[in-house]
C-alpha cells in the first residue's frame, strides 16, 4: 500500500490524474492495475511493427519518439518527460501496425496500462473512471496540437525560421523568454528535419545576430528578439 501510495504522490503532475486527490489515485491504481516498467537509456520501450496494446505515464526519466526509414535514418517525433503519457494514440489503433519507435532517452521508470481497461467501464462504473477517459480525451487532444506545431515548424522555409518558431513557441510556454528545451542538438536537429552540423552553425550565427543566446539546453531570447 505505502509503494501505491508513494506512485500516486508522483503522478500529481501528470495530466491524465489532473483534478484527482491522491487517495483517488490510488483507487484508479488498484482498479487498473498498470504494471511497473524499468527501462535502461537507449532501451527500446516500443518497437515498430508491433500492435500496442498498452500506453505509459513517465515516472522518471524521459523517452523518445523516433521513426526510421529503411536507409537508417531517424527522425525524433518529440520527447516525454516526467508525467508525460506515451502510447495512447497507438494505443488506440488496436489492430494498427505501427511504425514508431519509442526510446528511453534517461534511465526511465513507467507505469504501463491496458488500453482496454482503462476506456471500458469499470463494474463500479465509478466518477473517478469516467473523469480518466476524459482526462485521456484531453491528451489525446494535446498531442494532436503537438503534432500540428512541429509541422508549422518543418513547413517554415529555412532553418533559421524553423529555429525562430520553435524557440518563440518554447518561450511561450515556458512563461518567459529564459527556458529550457528539451533536446539535444542532435535531437533538435532531427526533430526539425535539419543537419546537426548545419543547426549548430545556425544557432551560432543567430547568437552573433542578438537574436538568441544559450548553454546547452538553457536559452534566452533578447529584448529585441521577443515575440509580443
Amino acid at each position: 500500500m505505502k509503494n501505491t501510495e508513494d506512485t500516486a504522490a508522483r503522478l500529481a503532475n501528470c495530466r491524465l490524474f489532473a483534478g484527482f486527490e491522491a487517495a483517488e489515485v490510488v483507487k484508479l491504481l488498484g482498479c487498473l492495475a498498470p504494471r511497473r516498467a524499468r527501462y535502461a537509456r537507449g532501451e527500446l520501450v516500443l518497437r515498430p511493427g508491433e500492435r500496442v496494446r498498452e500506453f505509459g505515464v513517465v515516472i522518471s526519466g524521459a523517452v523518445c519518439g523516433e521513426r526510421t526509414d529503411i536507409s537508417g535514418e531517424n527522425s525524433v517525433a518529440g520527447m516525454i518527460g516526467e508525467g508525460g503519457v506515451f502510447g495512447e494514440i497507438l494505443a488506440i489503433g488496436l489492430n494498427r501496425i505501427h511504425t514508431v519507435t519509442v526510446r528511453a532517452a534517461t534511465d526511465t521508470e513507467a507505469l504501463l496500462f491496458g488500453y482496454e481497461r482503462v476506456s471500458g467501464t469499470c463494474e463500479h462504473a465509478c466518477g473517478c473512471h469516467r473523469r480518466l477517459i476524459h482526462n485521456l480525451f484531453s491528451v489525446i487532444g494535446e498531442q494532436y496540437f503537438a503534432l500540428a506545431d512541429r509541422l508549422y515548424y518543418l513547413s517554415r522555409r529555412t532553418l533559421r525560421q524553423k529555429l525562430t518558431a520553435y524557440l518563440s513557441d518554447c518561450a511561450v510556454r515556458g512563461g518567459g523568454y529564459v527556458f529550457e528545451i528539451p533536446f539535444t542538438r542532435e535531437e533538435l536537429a532531427s526533430y526539425l528535419a535539419a543537419d546537426r552540423s548545419a543547426l549548430s552553425r545556425e544557432l551560432a550565427a543567430m547568437r552573433r545576430d542578438g537574436l538568441v543566446d544559450f548553454s546547452g539546453r538553457s536559452f534566452r531570447l533578447p529584448p529585441a528578439a521577443r515575440r509580443e
